[in-house]
């Protein structure tokens, strides 16, 4: 939604929506945990599917692109993201 569209909501308009907005992504997220083993099975029906057991290195070799992509998205963003990722792993 647009800052302008926002802002044009009372304080509590706002919580209604945040708190929406945050049941409806912990919903997905539970959903889409949930559901990805057997999508996992599903593929795995018609292709080989690899686990990652040695995510570390494979994180690793990754960073080496990560420059090539800072100056198209903005290192701001970069850093941002590459921060989340790392509180989630």
């Amino acid at each position: 939604m647009s800052g302008m569209t926002w802002d044009g909501f009372s304080a509590e308009e706002q919580e209604w929506i945040q708190a929406a907005a945050d049941y409806a992504k912990d919903d997905n997220r539970s959903y889409i945990q949930g559901a990805e083993e057997n999508w996992l099975k599903e593929i795995g029906k018609h292709m080989e599917v690899n686990d990652c057991a040695d995510k570390d290195s494979f994180i690793e070799k990754a960073q080496a692109v990560y420059p090539a992509y800072a100056d198209a998205i903005g290192q701001d963003l970069l850093d941002t993201v590459m921060a989340k990722v790392a509180s989630v792993g």
